[in-house]
């Protein structure tokens, strides 16, 4: 920017609202992003760790930083995934030279879905996200909390009401359970210091809103909105359970406003209401799970050295996700965790169905939850529709592993993978169908991904003057290793990208022969060679990349067809992602088991209340992968109303339990 520029957007700058000191704003410049004022001395000191980045605008000196495209995806990753902050970007309305600048995107720890393709685009997101709003008030003299939670990316609403001391307790358990990264809360409320000091202690980021919005007047033909019904039916929100408990409904109503669900028409009847029953967990406080090491410390680069680092051998990201909510949420319940020790206890006797599972059918599996969204958006691709296409055809394969094994061994695989899987796999039959019968599968070697040309006959015509330039194309190789006596497919070679289309290649000893020959052009010279092409060349690709760019617009209207048929398998997508990752989480033990230094057990558990705990050699699993640290394994035992002890150290039960 001119000096002009500068005044113009530093008086710009200096109207905009105060915000808080964990909202980032970003300015999008087209090209690339900047970053003023406090905020770019913060990004300068924590992110860059350098001030050198800071530059001076205008005469008042205002902070600056200039971001590329590709810095600011790690920044933004930093900012909102790690340090849990807000990011808005602001963009202007009438062009470059104009200081109208106005919110385009926002994201906050809880609701990364305008940044899905910053954060994500070239990777699956391998944690839940979700947004918890509270509403606090007394009844019968008791402290009564309720929750509104949402999941946007898992397109779930969750609702809870209970008793708390004043010490919240209970909010703590049921936040860490939960895993929100962000609470939505009236500005009286959090003058709560307690309150204030467990969301701090919980890392969840704090965001104020005023007593409006957390009003349930208009919650009911909102969810009436939002939540997907069964097939025939007409949802009236007004009959659910969830609709009594008053305190929670109001929370539900600011987390909707909060998230602004009702501005996007792409979430109406998408999402689903339960009540989360936070009693059939474990309770744990976020002391307990630092004191635990459950997951890594985000200033610790070893991920291993944690619960989750050393149960994570999972192979798809779902595996992943599921597997933080299992450490977060411990079972009660003796017969579901038994039910889990089953099949876990299945993959570890049987070797040859646990590794072709970990090693070959789950490796490639694409995350299908992502990939619904983006059906359900009208955001996906033919190479999309071409990854669920290929996951469906290895998963006969995995089914067909899972049932040699466990029809005779474990009736539970039966039932809980291989039964519903075979019916999912039905479901999908017409979606492969489509797939074959529209896709061009030779293309697809090439990683293109077009609709096949007899499907119409103007894509015909194209693919035919496509094919006919290509012949074109490839006579040139050999005039050309004739022109320059160098020789085809060995010293030169005639190469494709999708920027350039085709260009020839030698390599940089023979890039003499070039020299001084007015009959081809350098593109570029790098290591593995120069880059150059002929007139000839030139006209012929020009007249290729025209051909392609009239195919791929050729056949927007039928993929815009396949992908509006493919979001209505959105549901099948979802309930195969739940099938492939809790597999995947069980298998995981399983590998974890059999491969640990010093062998894990299968414990033996007896019914909540029976009040007796005994451990041998017990030890956290961490220690044994520390170098040259050596620890003794303790025995532990409680028994209720009597002693507990470890080695040589005795408590009373009833003191060391409440401790």
């Amino acid at each position: 920017m001119d000096p002009f520029q500068d005044q113009g957007f530093i008086v710009a700058y200096r109207t905009l609202p105060e915000k808080p000191s964990t909202t980032i704003r970003v300015f999008d410049r087209a090209e690339y992003y900047t970053v003023h004022g406090q905020d770019a001395l913060f990004v300068a000191k924590e992110v860059f760790k350098t001030v050198a980045v800071i530059k001076y605008l205008g005469e008042k000196k205002l902070e600056s930083i200039t971001i590329s495209k590709l810095n600011f995806e790690s920044l933004a990753k930093e900012l909102l995934l790690i340090r849990q902050y807000r990011v808005e970007i602001y963009k202007n309305k009438s062009g470059a030279k104009s200081n109208e600048w106005f919110i385009a995107y926002k994201a906050s720890p809880g609701n990364l879905t305008q940044f899905e393709e910053i954060l994500f685009g070239n990777t699956d997101i391998s944690q839940s996200v979700g947004v918890l709003a509270l509403k606090t008030g007394i009844e019968n003299g008791e402290k009564v909390i309720g929750i509104g939670f949402a999941d946007v990316m898992m397109r779930k609403l969750l609702v809870a009401e209970f008793v708390d001391n004043d010490q919240f307790s209970n909010l703590e358990a049921l936040i860490i359970q939960m895993g929100a990264k962000e609470c939505v809360v009236g500005a009286s409320e959090i003058q709560s210091g307690k309150l204030k000091q467990v969301l701090e202690r919980s890392n969840v980021l704090i965001t104020e809103r005023k007593k409006g919005d957390f009003c349930s007047k208009d919650v009911v033909q909102d969810l009436n909105r939002l939540l997907k019904c069964s097939k025939g039916q007409h949802g009236n929100s007004s009959t659910f359970s969830e609709m009594e408990k008053k305190l929670a409904m109001e929370a539900v109503s600011a987390v909707i406003n909060y998230l602004e669900l009702l501005s996007n028409e792409d979430y109406f009847g998408q999402f689903t209401l339960g009540s989360f029953d936070f009693q059939q967990f474990l309770k744990l406080d976020s002391a307990a799970v630092r004191a635990l090491n459950l997951f890594p410390n985000t200033s610790d680069g070893n991920k291993s050295q944690c619960i989750f680092g050393i149960m994570n051998r999972c192979r798809t990201v779902q595996g992943e996700r599921l597997l933080a909510q299992w450490i977060k949420q411990p079972l009660v319940d003796v017969n579901r965790i038994k039910e889990r020790q089953n099949i876990v206890n299945f993959f570890v006797n049987n070797t040859e169905p646990r590794q072709m599972v970990a090693e070959d059918h789950l490796r490639g599996i694409p995350d299908f939850q992502r990939l619904s969204r983006k059906f359900q958006q009208r955001k996906a691709s033919l190479q999309d529709c071409y990854k669920v296409y290929q996951a469906l055809d290895k998963l006969p394969q995995l089914m067909e592993t899972l049932e040699q094994r466990s029809k005779e061994n474990c009736a539970l695989v039966m039932e809980i993978f291989v039964n519903p899987g075979k019916e999912i796999l039905m479901d999908f039959s017409k979606f492969q169908e489509m797939v074959e019968e529209t896709m061009d599968f030779h293309q697809v070697e090439s990683h293109e991904f077009v609709i096949k040309p007899g499907f119409d006959e103007e894509l015909q015509a194209l693919a035919e003057r496509i094919s006919g330039l290509e012949d074109k194309i490839k006579a040139q190789l050999s005039k050309v290793s004739r022109d320059l006596g160098v020789e085809a497919n060995k010293v030169l070679k005639l190469e494709n990208s999708t920027q350039l289309g085709y260009y020839f290649r030698v390599t940089r000893k023979e890039e003499k022969a070039l020299r001084n020959n007015k009959n081809y052009t350098t593109l570029d010279t790098k290591n593995n060679g120069v880059r150059f092409h002929n007139s000839a060349l030139k006209q012929l690709n020009e007249d290729y990349l025209k051909a392609k760019m009239d195919y791929h617009e050729q056949q927007k209207n039928i993929v815009a067809e396949i992908i509006s048929i493919a979001a209505g398998y959105c549901e099948a997508m979802i309930m195969l992602n739940e099938l492939i990752a809790q597999l995947d989480v069980l298998v995981s033990f399983a590998v974890l088991a059999v491969s640990a230094p010093i062998p894990f057990v299968c414990p033996s558990l007896l019914s909540m209340g029976s009040g007796k705990i005994r451990l041998t050699d017990a030890r956290h699993p961490c220690l044994e992968l520390q170098e040259d640290i050596s620890f003794i394994p303790n025995d532990v035992r409680f028994d209720k109303g009597g002693i507990f002890l470890c080695d040589h150290v005795i408590f009373h039960s009833s003191v060391a339990i409440a401790k």
